[in-house]
């Protein structure tokens, strides 16, 4: 109760006993009744400040719980695209090795003029899946660099950065695993040529 109620109340009080018809006040049963409400009020206030830091705390605990799991989250979705940046870059770079020593084997013996320039061509695409995973794994770092300049306020210019270059990385990653998918046919193709010609 504010002061204002309290008064409010305490002549409310006196104007009800007048109207019973008491037109005087004991000063001792005054005494009593303003000492109840000093201690109704006490309680009362106590209990409004106790309940509000009990929901101040809680929202508190709250906000650091959700922090976390942001934090956390984030950590995770960086380590997840560093990795398969990663993959992606041992994938082709992996098959294009594997390819120049096809290519090698082959060179020394008798092959056939149009395999050799089709594993020409995959090895160029491998690289350039290779090429792209380089991107994909740059995009990804500035991507995050952005996030990370991003104040807590959201829809500002570094977070529309960081979504920019974060779906270049993707479409980066996307390319490099087409690029291996191409190559890998193309490969198999000019292998087929090489031990089966026509």
């Amino acid at each position: 109760m504010t002061g204002k109620e309290t008064v409010e109340t305490i002549i409310t009080d006196i104007k009800n006993a007048k109207g019973d018809g008491i037109n005087q006040i004991d000063v001792n049963n005054l005494l009593k009744y303003l000492e109840g409400f000093i201690t109704n009020e006490g309680y009362s206030h106590d209990f409004q400040l106790e309940t509000l830091k009990a929901s101040h705390q809680i929202n508190v605990e709250a906000f650091k719980a959700n922090t976390i799991v942001q934090i956390e989250s984030f950590k995770s979705v960086i380590t997840v695209g560093a990795n398969a940046a990663r993959a992606i870059l041992i994938i082709n770079g992996g098959a294009a090795i594997a390819l120049l020593a096809f290519l090698g084997n082959i060179w020394e013996k008798t092959s056939e003029p149009n395999a050799v320039a089709s594993i020409a061509i995959a090895l160029l695409i491998f690289c350039g899946g290779v090429l792209a995973s380089g991107f994909c794994s740059g995009f990804t770092y500035v991507a995050q660099f952005c996030y990370g300049k991003t104040p807590l306020e959201h829809d500002t210019s570094w977070e529309k950065w960081g979504n920019i270059t974060n779906l270049a990385a993707v479409f980066c990653g996307i390319a490099s695993l087409s690029c291996f998918a191409c190559g890998t046919y193309i490969a198999f193709i000019s292998m087929g040529e090489q031990f089966f010609p026509s």
